[in-house]
């Protein structure tokens, strides 16, 4: 499966979607097969071209079967006021009840919910006020807001957590949900994935205002695979029935080969290598279902193979008794 898009004016929107055609630019939507989820993404405030910045995670996303819609919109803290998020809700509504492909979406509340940095808070806000099954957070600077235990509490779907542990953990971004402490009122299930290196704006492209390491081309990659992994198990496109079961309750193992129980080859010994960390394996998100573990540093369409080495610490909380981070 292939991808596609289409700009739209008002709302200020780029929508990506599965398609056969070749060529993403005007391509053509896949139809007479199953519906899609929807995915709204709140992007963050780096400067530069919002549509330039944000193109291989919902490009991946779109590959493996969702509906997504990246609007420009100049993000606000969550402050709980309905007024801070009517601008992304009224791009929810356009696709759900103007956008001409609507009926090729799955039906509600089949939505999931991302948000980057500034707009990690409004993305939380949002899933608390619209019919959604899953929310991830990339970087999410909920540290920014005035009660951000208030508003990671609220969250009542499956959730997805990523931030890195050098520039995420500082003012004035705060999202090291560990140094916040505010990882533990989030409701299970929850799931997290800490970068050990890196920095805010390595899982994005041509982000001026934000900090690039420049030491590793892995961050942008390992991310978009940990998003669609997610979303494949907790809103996975309306035919495919097995892939959450394929997929482990942890995003420790997502990177295990479960065929054979097998590492992946070490192929990147030099990739971001840091000691002490659980994740030493690397993942492939199948475009068309679920995911499949393969070996060596190669790159598959839009590079989303990751072959890596001691780079991220990975656990997650289905709220079983006596249970936890695993």
């Amino acid at each position: 499966m292939f991808h596609g898009f289409k700009d739209y004016a008002s709302p200020s929107v780029r929508v990506y979607f599965p398609s056969l055609d070749g060529s993403p630019h005007n391509a053509a939507l896949l139809v007479k097969c199953e519906r899609f989820p929807l995915v709204r993404f709140v992007h963050g405030d780096c400067g530069g071209d919002l549509f330039q910045q944000w193109i291989s995670l919902p490009a991946q996303l779109a590959r493996s079967g969702y509906v997504v819609a990246v609007a420009k919109i100049v993000p606000r803290p969550a402050d709980g006021d309905p007024a801070t998020t009517a601008p992304l809700r009224a791009v929810h509504d356009f696709m759900r009840n103007t956008w001409e492909f609507r009926e090729r979406l799955m039906p509600r509340p089949s939505t999931g919910v991302m948000g980057r940095s500034w707009g990690g808070t409004p993305a939380a806000q949002l899933a608390n006020e619209i019919p959604a099954a899953a929310f991830t957070s990339l970087s999410g600077a909920f540290g920014q807001t005035s009660n951000p235990f208030g508003l990671l509490s609220n969250i009542r779907v499956p959730s997805l957590f990523l931030w890195n542990k050098m520039d995420d953990r500082t003012s004035p971004i705060g999202a090291d949900l560990d140094d916040l402490g505010a990882h533990a009122p989030i409701p299970p299930i929850k799931h997290a994935v800490i970068f050990k290196t890196g920095a805010h704006g390595d899982d994005m492209s041509n982000a001026p205002r934000c900090p690039s390491s420049r030491t590793c081309n892995l961050v942008q990659s390992l991310a978009a695979d940990f998003a669609t992994t997610f979303l494949m198990k907790y809103l996975p496109p309306e035919f495919a029935f097995i892939a959450p079961s394929f997929i482990p309750d942890s995003p420790r193992n997502w990177g295990t080969d479960r065929a054979r129980h097998r590492p992946v080859a070490d192929s990147c010994p030099r990739c971001c290598s840091l000691p002490g960390s659980a994740y030493r394996r690397g993942t492939q998100v199948d475009r068309r279902r679920g995911w499949n573990a393969m070996g060596g540093c190669s790159s598959w369409w839009a590079s989303s193979f990751v072959g890596v080495r001691q780079f991220t610490t990975a656990y997650a909380d289905h709220g079983a008794p006596g249970g936890g981070p695993d």
